[in-house]
């Protein structure tokens, strides 16, 4: 299956950049022609890896390609920055400006002193974000180390995702999951841009990481470990630390067999949830702008409520299963960095959910608290009409890998049970593929 995908996305990707090379003019001639570059080399890079033996993927080597492989792509996004925006931001100056301006007055001032001038301005959430670039700054005031800081996050992430594919699949599909994930253009881009979502995605990868070390190696020191990241995202994105500590209570309790660590386990759990309470509500009430009427008029107001609310729901909803849907004309600033790595994972996502029917229906309640993890950040990004926004469902993309790799691998070691659903899934899959291809050709030529 792979290798079927591999060569669809190189197949539809080829056909996507040439029709718009041919019907539209193209505006950010570099950018145009790096994505393109890129689709042929993400898909060169998987089928050569899918070749090599099983004894070719380790660690090590796993480290030093997505290292080389990252800084090659920091350094090239940051050059096409530089040539049509004159900075480094990565046309997405906005966010990126408000952490790099504190940061540098914080790094001025002793840590403590730092944190309680940012808390004075701003809310907590983004403080993990402004004190980490306050603490490079120390070192030289420059967005070059928050990207060479990025190219280290790059490494940690592939390898925490190849970690925790270990613990369901081969080796060599774990490598090329933690490659899938880690070569994809839109996690290439956060690591260019100077915003904080690398960071939050590498904590929740290291929080299942640490966690699956302890349930399956019996490492009690993960839990000092989860905890540190537990209260690390709450300086990032609160919500997402509640959804973690959420997806593993949720996840033991559909076993049918709760041993005495996992009762522990729950209580301290349900103690820590009623002690974040306050935490949980204000991140409601932010995101809910005082009420779903209230959301809803906002949106209104905004212009992200179109053709109806039903209608944008229904969007928000494909989005949140499928996509995002990438928008493959380069002249829509950063949108146009994303459409490579967003073309593969429209195929990622439908393994996804095929990997999702399989674990229920074998009962694989290791993968529970992934499953329930993405099924919750989708839902509630679906509910506040933010599905369409990448830097909101990135968190769970990493997740979302390691499940469908898990089918993947399934798949194509003929491990779906019986050769009737193998073929079932087999055509299913390429039926619903091809929908996706014309509904992301739909998206980006209505």
């Amino acid at each position: 299956m792979l290798r079927s995908m591999t060569r669809t996305y190189f197949v539809f990707g080829t056909f996507c950049y040439l029709l718009i090379g041919i019907l539209f003019p193209i505006e950010l001639r570099a950018l145009y022609f790096l994505n393109y570059a890129t689709v042929i080399v993400f898909a060169l890079f998987l089928q050569n890896l899918n070749e090599k033996p099983e004894g070719y993927f380790t660690a090590r080597k796993l480290n030093i390609l997505v290292f080389v492989y990252s800084a090659c792509y920091i350094i090239c996004y940051n050059f096409i920055s530089w040539i049509y925006t004159g900075n480094l931001y990565v046309f997405s100056v906005l966010d990126a400006m408000v952490y790099n301006n504190e940061a540098t007055v914080m790094a001025d001032m002793p840590f403590v002193e730092g944190l309680g001038y940012y808390l004075k301005r701003h809310d907590a959430e983004d403080l993990g974000m402004a004190a980490t670039l306050s603490i490079l700054y120390k070192v030289a005031s420059s967005k070059v180390m928050l990207s060479i800081l990025y190219t280290f996050v790059a490494v940690f992430t592939a390898n925490a995702i190849f970690s925790v594919s270990k613990r369901f699949m081969s080796v060599k599909y774990a490598f090329l999951c933690a490659v899938a994930y880690s070569f994809s253009s839109y996690v290439l881009w956060f690591h260019s841009s100077g915003l904080k979502e690398s960071m939050l995605v590498m904590l929740i990868v290291l929080f299942y990481n640490q966690y699956y070390r302890l349930i399956s190696d019996r490492k009690t020191g993960s839990v000092l470990w989860m905890s540190v990241v537990v209260l690390s995202l709450l300086l990032f994105r609160p919500v997402l630390a509640i959804f973690c500590v959420a997806s593993l209570v949720f996840g033991v309790l559909l076993k049918r067999k709760l041993s005495a660590l996992q009762v522990v386990f729950i209580i301290v759990a349900v103690l820590v949830g009623v002690y974040f309470l306050e935490t949980v509500r204000s991140s409601a009430d932010r995101f809910l702008l005082g009420g779903t009427e209230s959301m809803l008029e906002n949106k209104q107001m905004s212009g992200m409520i179109k053709g109806g609310v039903f209608f944008t729901y229904i969007v928000n909803i494909l989005s949140s299963l499928f996509g995002p849907f990438p928008s493959l004309l380069p002249s829509k600033a950063h949108l146009g960095f994303f459409a490579p790595g967003l073309l593969f994972k429209l195929f990622v996502s439908l393994a996804f959910w095929f990997g999702c029917i399989h674990i229920v229906k074998i009962r694989l309640s290791k993968a529970y608290p992934l499953l329930i993890f993405i099924i919750m950040e989708m839902a509630s990004l679906t509910y506040i009409l933010e599905g369409l926004e990448l830097r909101k469902s990135i968190p769970h993309f990493p997740l979302m890998y390691i499940v469908a790799f898990i089918y993947i691998y399934k798949f194509d070691h003929n491990q779906l049970l019986t050769i009737r659903n193998h073929l079932f899934y087999k055509k299913s899959f390429h039926l619903l593929g091809f929908i996706l291809c014309i509904l992301t050709l739909y998206w980006n030529f209505r």
